[in-house]
């Protein structure tokens, strides 16, 4: 950091403290300046599946219009049982409302049936 620099990093330092705020400034050359505790950022994992694979998965094997007591079957193709499940279930959810369907997953694939309209 340069002398120009730290003069004016200096002044708006004491500005920002005679506010009474908390603050945390790290310089290009790592230097810290201020109180305030920094977390650090969380990771996400890293994607099991790129976006919306699982559901181009099981979209195709649902009928949206079967009627009330329609079983309908989705294999697992590549995916967990439980993978397949959730998602249908949070996408029906929306498409249908709560309550207005039930589902099973058996040994080859996952059960779905509307229970109402």
């Amino acid at each position: 950091m340069k002398d120009i620099q730290r003069k004016e990093l200096t002044r708006v330092l004491k500005f920002v403290e005679s506010l009474g705020c908390k603050y945390k400034i790290i310089t290009d050359d790592g230097e810290e300046f201020g109180t305030l505790e920094v977390v650090a950022a969380k990771l996400r994992r890293p994607l099991t599946y790129a976006y919306g694979e699982i559901a181009n998965w099981y979209k195709p094997h649902v009928n949206l219009a079967a009627g009330v007591g329609v079983v309908q079957e989705i294999p697992f193709g590549k995916f967990e049982p439980e993978t397949i499940r959730g998602g249908l279930c949070s996408w029906l959810t929306k498409e249908w409302g709560k309550d207005t369907y039930v589902t099973a997953v058996t040994d080859t694939h996952v059960e779905l049936m509307r229970t109402s309209a």
